[in-house]
Protein backbone atom coordinates (compact mmCIF):
# COMPACT_ATOMS: atom_id res chain seq x y z
CA UNK A 1 0.00 0.00 0.00
CA UNK A 2 3.17 2.45 1.03
CA UNK A 3 4.42 2.19 -3.05
CA UNK A 4 0.85 3.09 -4.24
CA UNK A 5 0.27 6.11 -2.67
CA UNK A 6 4.12 7.02 -3.13
CA UNK A 7 3.53 6.58 -6.77
CA UNK A 8 0.11 8.73 -6.70
CA UNK A 9 2.52 11.28 -4.88
CA UNK A 10 3.79 11.50 -8.48
CA UNK A 11 0.63 12.87 -9.66
CA UNK A 12 -0.45 16.11 -7.20
CA UNK A 13 -1.18 19.30 -8.27
CA UNK A 14 -3.56 22.06 -6.92
CA UNK A 15 -5.72 22.56 -9.36
CA UNK A 16 -9.57 22.67 -9.23
CA UNK A 17 -11.46 19.87 -10.50
CA UNK A 18 -15.19 19.70 -10.64
CA UNK A 19 -16.17 16.06 -10.35
CA UNK A 20 -19.36 15.09 -11.86
CA UNK A 21 -21.37 11.40 -11.70
CA UNK A 22 -24.90 10.47 -10.15
CA UNK A 23 -23.72 7.90 -8.46
CA UNK A 24 -22.18 9.21 -4.69
CA UNK A 25 -19.56 6.13 -4.03
CA UNK A 26 -17.45 6.90 -7.47
CA UNK A 27 -18.27 10.85 -6.56
CA UNK A 28 -16.87 10.53 -3.07
CA UNK A 29 -13.87 8.01 -3.78
CA UNK A 30 -13.11 10.90 -6.51
CA UNK A 31 -13.63 13.39 -4.23
CA UNK A 32 -11.05 12.08 -1.65
CA UNK A 33 -8.46 10.74 -3.66
CA UNK A 34 -8.20 13.94 -5.38
CA UNK A 35 -8.70 16.17 -1.95
CA UNK A 36 -5.43 13.74 -0.76
CA UNK A 37 -3.40 14.73 -3.38
CA UNK A 38 -3.64 18.37 -3.02
CA UNK A 39 -6.42 19.50 -5.90
CA UNK A 40 -9.53 21.58 -4.85
CA UNK A 41 -12.19 19.63 -5.78
CA UNK A 42 -16.31 20.64 -6.39
CA UNK A 43 -18.73 18.12 -7.10
CA UNK A 44 -22.09 17.88 -9.32
CA UNK A 45 -24.67 15.00 -9.27
CA UNK A 46 -25.79 15.75 -12.54
CA UNK A 47 -25.26 17.23 -15.88
CA UNK A 48 -27.60 19.79 -14.97
CA UNK A 49 -25.96 20.59 -11.44
CA UNK A 50 -22.30 20.44 -13.70
CA UNK A 51 -23.30 22.94 -16.21
CA UNK A 52 -24.65 25.71 -13.43
CA UNK A 53 -21.44 24.86 -11.18
CA UNK A 54 -19.52 25.32 -14.54
CA UNK A 55 -20.59 28.48 -15.33
CA UNK A 56 -20.33 30.02 -11.70
CA UNK A 57 -17.39 28.89 -11.31
CA UNK A 58 -15.55 28.14 -15.18
CA UNK A 59 -12.64 30.86 -14.14
CA UNK A 60 -11.65 29.04 -11.36
CA UNK A 61 -11.99 25.10 -12.57
CA UNK A 62 -9.22 23.73 -14.28
CA UNK A 63 -10.82 20.24 -15.40
CA UNK A 64 -14.21 18.77 -15.85
CA UNK A 65 -13.98 14.68 -14.65
CA UNK A 66 -17.90 13.68 -15.74
CA UNK A 67 -19.30 10.62 -16.05
CA UNK A 68 -21.49 9.93 -19.40
CA UNK A 69 -24.74 8.17 -18.23
CA UNK A 70 -26.45 10.48 -15.77
CA UNK A 71 -30.25 11.80 -15.47
CA UNK A 72 -31.70 15.19 -16.36
CA UNK A 73 -28.37 16.25 -18.53
CA UNK A 74 -26.35 13.58 -19.81
CA UNK A 75 -22.41 13.86 -19.81
CA UNK A 76 -21.67 14.49 -23.67
CA UNK A 77 -24.65 17.07 -23.45
CA UNK A 78 -23.30 18.78 -20.63
CA UNK A 79 -19.51 18.52 -22.44
CA UNK A 80 -21.04 20.59 -25.30
CA UNK A 81 -22.59 22.71 -23.35
CA UNK A 82 -19.34 23.44 -21.35
CA UNK A 83 -17.58 24.21 -23.99
CA UNK A 84 -20.30 26.22 -26.05
CA UNK A 85 -19.22 28.49 -22.41
CA UNK A 86 -15.98 27.88 -22.50
CA UNK A 87 -14.02 26.23 -25.85
CA UNK A 88 -10.37 25.31 -24.32
CA UNK A 89 -12.15 23.58 -21.60
CA UNK A 90 -10.59 20.75 -20.15
CA UNK A 91 -13.09 18.04 -19.78
CA UNK A 92 -12.36 13.87 -19.36
CA UNK A 93 -15.62 11.76 -19.67
CA UNK A 94 -15.93 8.32 -18.23
CA UNK A 95 -18.22 5.68 -18.97
CA UNK A 96 -18.81 1.83 -18.01
CA UNK A 97 -19.31 1.28 -21.97
CA UNK A 98 -17.08 0.73 -24.14
CA UNK A 99 -16.06 3.18 -26.63
CA UNK A 100 -17.88 1.29 -29.72
CA UNK A 101 -21.52 2.49 -28.37
CA UNK A 102 -20.31 5.77 -28.90
CA UNK A 103 -21.30 7.46 -32.57
CA UNK A 104 -18.19 7.94 -34.74
CA UNK A 105 -18.72 12.06 -33.43
CA UNK A 106 -17.82 10.92 -30.58
CA UNK A 107 -14.43 9.66 -30.75
CA UNK A 108 -12.29 12.80 -30.36
CA UNK A 109 -13.98 13.40 -27.12
CA UNK A 110 -11.55 11.82 -24.35
CA UNK A 111 -13.28 9.04 -22.73
CA UNK A 112 -11.62 7.23 -19.28
CA UNK A 113 -12.92 3.64 -19.31
CA UNK A 114 -14.88 1.96 -16.17
CA UNK A 115 -13.73 0.50 -13.90
CA UNK A 116 -9.97 2.41 -13.44
CA UNK A 117 -7.95 2.25 -10.45
CA UNK A 118 -6.48 5.10 -8.48
CA UNK A 119 -3.44 5.61 -10.18
CA UNK A 120 -4.97 5.33 -13.62
CA UNK A 121 -7.67 7.90 -13.12
CA UNK A 122 -5.35 10.62 -11.36
CA UNK A 123 -2.27 9.84 -13.91
CA UNK A 124 -5.01 10.72 -16.74
CA UNK A 125 -6.41 13.64 -14.82
CA UNK A 126 -2.79 15.01 -14.04
CA UNK A 127 -1.95 14.70 -17.47
CA UNK A 128 -4.92 16.40 -19.10
CA UNK A 129 -4.01 19.27 -16.68
CA UNK A 130 -0.26 19.79 -18.09
CA UNK A 131 -1.24 19.26 -21.81
CA UNK A 132 -3.59 22.48 -20.95
CA UNK A 133 -1.19 24.48 -19.05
Amino acid sequence: MVNSMASLLDYKGNETILVVDDEMMIRNFLSCLLEDLGYNVMTAEDGDEAVDKFYQHKDSINAVVMDVMMPNKDGVTAYWDMLDMKSDANILLMSGFDNSVFPHKFTRIPIIPKPFSSEEIVKKIRASLDKAS
